[in-house]
């Protein structure tokens, strides 16, 4: 099950809304594993949790919380992936696709993450789940700029390569 952990209200304040987000996510994510489903969030883009420096001091202080790791969303607001990095060993799921900053999906060659540095350190944190290809046509923060097959297939024979060369 994936969640977004919620966005900021006007009525209440900003640490408010991640102890409410904390509150629930704790309680569904104790609701799925007693049923043997798997709870994750999302940080994201408009979210109470789109930085990567929030989302580990909310991880540290949840540790029965997992996200979907998703460098484009951080990238994006223009933190580096180094920023992202920390993260990794959190990471219950992958959502991959390239973006640089102002952009949450870029083309392969304008983007600025380095996959194989992702892969190397998603298996150096013990991942062992699924790489999911994100590309999605969407005008929602211009992710309707990229020819999504081409993309995707870029991606796709990337990871190919990355996951063959590791084995």
């Amino acid at each position: 099950m994936l969640v977004l952990p919620g966005i900021d209200q006007a009525d209440i304040t900003h640490e408010e809304a991640v102890a409410l987000s904390a509150a629930a996510m704790n309680e569904l994510a104790a609701l799925a594993a007693a049923e043997n489903v798997t709870f994750l969030f999302e940080p994201h883009v408009e979210s109470v949790l789109e930085s990567p420096f929030d989302t580990l001091t909310f991880l540290q202080r949840n540790p029965a919380l997992k996200i979907v790791l998703d460098y484009s969303h951080f990238v994006a607001q223009g933190y580096e992936p180094a920023d992202v990095d920390p993260l990794a060993p959190y990471a219950g799921h992958v959502h991959l696709r390239q973006a640089c900053r102002d952009k949450l999906q870029a083309r392969w060659d304008d983007g600025v993450i380095d996959f194989p540095a992702v892969v190397e350190l998603l298996e150096a944190a013990g991942y062992s789940g699924y790489l999911t290809l994100e590309y999605e046509h969407d005008p929602w923060m211009d992710c309707d700029q990229v020819d999504v097959m081409t993309e995707t297939i870029r991606m796709r024979d990337e990871i190919r390569r990355l996951l063959a060369a590791s084995e």
